[in-house]
């Protein structure tokens, strides 16, 4: 999208108010990375977590680094179909889920992105990490 277009992109703050389901996705080669802490900070702080583009996009549509991750999670694997099976840690679900170095969502949403993934795991198994 270009111009003036650009500037009203992605209203999650609206949707979410409204009711709507939003559902995040790192669906890497649309995607610039497929790295999920890049998309939950850029949805709290609606800027470029890389600093590739200077700005904020429409920040009235910031939503919370609590909020993101649901979006991330519970709400992908609703929007799939899959809310049943997975997207959070349920008994009776799978056991999908990453172990972080620290509390991304706690700290400040300018230093998500850099949140070190120390472990991997889809279907309680280690597939990445110690």
């Amino acid at each position: 999208m270009l111009g003036e277009r650009a500037e009203h992109s992605q209203p999650n703050r609206a949707l979410l108010d409204a009711g709507a389901l939003v559902a995040g996705g790192s669906d890497w080669p649309v995607s610039d990375s497929p790295n999920t802490l890049e998309g939950l900070q850029g949805l709290v702080t609606r800027a470029d977590p890389l600093g590739r583009a200077s700005g904020t996009l429409w920040p009235a549509q910031a939503i919370t680094a609590e909020e993101a991750l649901e979006v991330f999670t519970i709400n992908a694997a609703t929007a799939m179909g899959l809310g049943t099976e997975t997207g959070s840690l349920t008994p009776g679900k799978s056991a999908d889920f990453v172990v972080l170095a620290r509390d991304a969502i706690a700290g400040p949403a300018e230093d998500i992105v850099r949140t070190p993934v120390v472990s991997t795991w889809f279907a309680g198994r280690r597939v990445h990490g110690n």
